[in-house]
């Protein structure tokens, strides 16, 4: 009996060594034969399997067999979910591309509405804005034109006011001046003789 550590195993059959410490944990559990094919080498600080070539060889053609059944069964399964998948898709890719269409339909009406809500806002908008400047000037201009006369006039009349009073008080003070000039000369007293006779 040829026994094989751990790494020679996996060097062996070419699979890692922590499948190969699965494989021989689950040997022991489920076949009886294993504690013959199987040995637990204690060393310091634990412990190490070794296991038969002949042993190891057989178990681990037996897994690849059953692994590749289990494939080889569960690819037309696959291929069934694969197609329904695909059905699904397909389904619902039809169904939002009939969405789509619609809304699209729905946009374009949109679009013509608020086309047609400008034009319209356009026509009230030039035509309020026709009549409302004539009636302005029509009305306004007459109005500017009646305040420029009346301020004209109203401005003439202050002027002449304006200058009347200034000519008043020009008169007044001119009056004034030559009273306070010809005053002053009249009160001065004359020193002489004939002083006493005024």
């Amino acid at each position: 009996m040829d026994m094989l550590t751990i790494q020679e195993s996996s060097q062996l059959t070419g699979k890692s060594e922590k499948t190969i410490r699965r494989l021989i944990k689950h040997l022991l559990k489920t076949d009886k034969n294993s504690d013959k094919k199987i040995q637990q080498i204690p060393f310091p600080g634990g412990f190490t399997y070794r296991i038969d070539k002949d042993y190891l060889l057989t178990q681990t053609q037996s897994l690849t067999q059953k692994a590749t059944q289990e494939d080889t069964q569960r690819l037309p399964q696959d291929g069934q979910e694969d197609t329904q998948l695909l059905k699904a898709k397909d389904e619902t890719i039809a169904i939002l591309k009939t969405e789509i269409d619609r809304l699209h339909g729905e946009i374009g009406e949109l679009l013509e509405r608020d086309k047609e809500r400008n034009i319209l806002f356009h026509k009230f908008q030039d035509a309020l804005l026709l009549e409302a400047p004539k009636q302005r000037v029509d009305t306004g201009m007459l109005g500017i034109q009646e305040t420029t006369k009346q301020d004209v006039q109203e401005g003439r009349q202050s002027d002449q006011s304006k200058q009347h009073d200034s000519d008043k008080n020009r008169k007044q003070k001119a009056t004034a001046e030559r009273q306070t000039v010809a005053k002053p000369k009249s009160k001065q007293k004359r020193k002489g003789l004939f002083s006493w006779f005024k």
